[in-house]
């Protein structure tokens, strides 16, 4: 019987010690499972954090500068001091041509982008332009509301507002008129021809089609949500939640999210009927908001109450260029699952090795292999979710980078004539005029004008006159005149047109100018109303120079002893071709 009970206890002593054993292993196992579980949660929410981040990044760098090229085009500057001109004489802004013609060159491009509208906003911030008419004259909805950012436009700087509230307040209402819920804004200054800021160009980019849709592709898994916020912690987003904000009257029945919620801690779960001690204006931000808002990244993996009261994980940035906040969140719940499922097995097993202890060991072990399995699986689709956003990222990246490639090149042509344009004519001289100088080689330029354009355009009429120059610029274009890549034909102005050939002879020279004089001609477009004794067809007068001592002149000097020649041409009696000599220098003008 001693016997019996000695190895009755024994037999206890060592199931208990097995079980203790058992147990130990069991909780230590289920620790490494869940630090596991937590670290690779802790590092997809960062990489898909840092991924969002960089696609605002690239979005937002992508249309400034396709704003920055239209804010610095010398025809849209010319028209906002019209503009300015008009508002400080007191003409009606909504009976201004200028504006007119603006909103004509506008609007093709706010079309193309799905873009809300624009404003031109004068130094007093006054808004002097806008798609509609209800806006001007009154103070700007960005001076209303970022004022400093706006002033950063005014210091030279292209800069992004987030969203904000698009309610306009207008000299003739009391209260705010909303217009849209939200709005954003790229604003970037414009200069005159001195490079000092004259007014700001603010397109209004739909923060739906160009913000929340990034955010929305951050999305993880059924709870999983990424937004942004401001330096309030204000949702500038729509949330993932909206029907269950509406639900918990948080929301109105038709209010968006955005701008209408503030990432305040209710102290508990709000949607189990939990009722918060402090009003709602009492309230203390959550955990994330509270740090963001103080211009602190971070991750929590322990969880901690959002703006519902729920338990989340989350990661957050705060985004010191654009001066808003970036977080993305999961609960803790759905974020653990299979750490829970783990955990609820292993006490199922536990309990089963009361009565099958022979079999506890390899049970556990096959069961950890399982669970691990699982989990590997889980993240692999967490993994592969977020190589699927960042493909849908990318997609957006290239449509955007060929839009702004479109953009580039209207930029740089003339829209009647298919030539170069001024600006990139100016451009290209300053860059070939220094390389010319470094290499020691010539550079010429031919200047050239239409004979008698005016009077064409009086009898004619003025489409017949681009009709004209469009059949000129075609000839041009296929003259094959330019022989180098850094040769040039541009449209210089009205009926001018002016070639830049670089490293090129005297002889070279003569012949393209006289064969750009002669092939005018020989187009044979009719004109009656010359002069006596001139071809009753358009023709052109050239004035060309060559110099290959660069020392001695500036770019800008080139083209003027250009013209020069051109108006002895003129003065010679027009339809030929004169190359510059300084005894021309003092030769009256036309």
């Amino acid at each position: 019987m001693q016997q019996s009970k000695r190895q009755t206890i024994r037999a206890i002593i060592l199931i208990t010690t097995f079980m203790g054993a058992v147990v130990l292993l069991s909780v230590v196992a289920l620790q490494q499972i869940k630090a596991s579980t937590t670290e690779q949660i802790r590092d997809n929410l960062q990489t898909l954090l840092l991924t969002v981040q960089e696609a605002h990044h690239i979005l937002v760098e992508q249309r400034r500068f396709a704003l920055s090229s239209i804010a610095e085009n010398t025809g849209v500057a010319a028209l906002t001091q019209r503009m300015l001109d008009d508002h400080n004489n007191k003409v009606p802004l909504a009976d201004s041509q200028a504006l007119k013609s603006f909103r004509s060159f506008i609007s093709p491009i706010i079309r193309k982008f799905g873009d809300q509208g624009f404003f031109i906003v004068a130094p007093n911030k006054v808004t002097i332009a806008a798609m509609d008419n209800a806006s001007l004259g009154t103070l700007n909805l960005i001076a209303q509301q970022k004022p400093a950012l706006l002033a950063k436009a005014f210091a030279g700087e292209t800069v992004f507002i987030p969203p904000i509230s698009a309610h306009i307040s207008t000299k003739t209402s009391k209260a705010s008129q909303p217009q849209q819920d939200t709005t954003m804004f790229l604003v970037a200054p414009i200069v005159n021809r001195e490079q000092e800021v004259i007014a700001a160009l603010a397109l209004r980019i739909n923060p739906k089609k160009y913000f929340s849709s990034v955010t929305t592709l951050g999305r993880i898994g059924d709870s999983g949500e990424t937004y942004a916020f401001d330096e309030s912690g204000q949702l500038l987003t729509e949330s993932r939640f909206g029907d269950q904000l509406r639900t918990l009257n948080i929301l109105g029945t038709s209010e968006s999210g955005m701008l209408n919620i503030q990432f305040k801690d209710p102290g508990g779960v709000l949607t189990q009927d939990h009722q918060p001690a402090l009003p709602y204006e009492q309230r203390p931000l959550t955990l994330m908001a509270a740090q963001a808002t103080q211009g602190k990244s971070g991750v929590n993996t322990q969880g901690y109450l959002d703006y519902r009261g729920v338990p989340v994980m989350g990661a957050w940035i705060w985004d010191h260029n654009f001066q808003f906040g970036i977080a993305t969140e999961i609960n803790v719940e759905e974020a653990l699952a299979p750490y829970y499922r783990t955990r609820n097995t292993f006490i199922q097993v536990f309990s089963i090795t009361l009565i099958m202890v022979t079999l506890l060991l390899k049970l556990i072990f096959r069961l950890q292999r399982q669970h691990r399995a699982k989990i590997e699986q889980t993240n692999a689709e967490l993994e592969q979710r977020v190589k699927e956003r960042t493909a849908d990222l990318e997609k957006i990246q290239k449509e955007l980078s060929a839009a702004n490639e479109e953009l580039a090149v209207l930029a740089t042509t003339d829209s009647l004539t298919g030539l170069y344009n001024r600006r990139q004519f100016d451009n290209q001289l300053n860059l070939e005029w220094q390389r010319c100088l470094r290499d020691e080689k010539s550079l010429a330029i031919i200047l050239f004008d239409v004979d008698y354009f005016k009077q064409y355009n009086d009898h004619y009429g003025h489409l017949m006159g681009d009709i004209c120059l469009k059949s000129i610029g075609t000839l041009l274009n296929e003259a094959d005149i330019t022989k180098r890549p850094s040769d040039i034909i541009a449209r210089y102005g009205g009926e001018e047109f002016i070639v830049m050939l670089s490293n090129t002879d005297h002889d070279y020279c003569q012949q393209a100018a006289q064969r750009i004089c002669d092939q005018i001609r020989s187009l044979a477009i009719p004109h009656e109303y010359t002069k006596e004794n001139h071809p009753q067809v358009v023709t052109v007068s050239v004035g060309f120079i060559i110099c290959d001592q660069l020392l001695e002149l500036r770019p800008n000097q080139l083209v003027s002893r250009a013209d020069i020649a051109l108006y002895s041409a003129k003065h010679a009696g027009r339809n030929q071709v004169v190359e510059y000599h300084d005894d021309q220098r003092d030769a009256s003008r036309r």
